[in-house]
Order: C-alpha cells, then sequence, then structure tokens
C-alpha cells in the first residue's frame, strides 16, 4: 500500500471488528491532532529563534559600535 493511501472502509463482520475499525479511526485522528500540535510548537519556536538571533545582531553591532570597529565579523 503506497504511504498516504488508506485501504476502503468495509463494513465488519462483528462486533470486536466494529470495535477495532472505531479505535483504528479515533486513533488516527489523534496522531493527527498530535502531529499538528507538533508543527505549531516548532514553528513558534523557529520564529523566537529568529527574533532571538537578530537581537544577538544587534547586539554585537552595538558592541563594535562602542569598541570602534566598522564592520561586524559575525
Amino acid at each position: 500500500m503506497a504511504k498516504g493511501k488508506r485501504r476502503a472502509v468495509e463494513e465488519p463482520v462483528d462486533k470486536a471488528s466494529l470495535q477495532k475499525q472505531r479505535r483504528m479511526i479515533k486513533n488516527r485522528e489523534s496522531a493527527a491532532r498530535s502531529m499538528n500540535a507538533n508543527r505549531l510548537k516548532r514553528k513558534r519556536l523557529k520564529e523566537k529563534k529568529e527574533v532571538l538571533d537578530e537581537n544577538e545582531w544587534w547586539d554585537k553591532i552595538g558592541k563594535m559600535k562602542m569598541l570602534g570597529k566598522k564592520k561586524p565579523c559575525l
């Protein structure tokens, strides 16, 4: 089966199969929520890192100016 492809949903023949199918659906939905939450967390951390990196760069430029250097050597 190719990645991202799901088998066609078939009618379960007994109660155990029905429960298993429901559990699989719930698990798939839970995994999707978890992946989305992790994706959002990584995005926020990346944005925060970019801000911190920019602040660090400006701090270095400020120190260079105080020391009388013309170009920052990053």
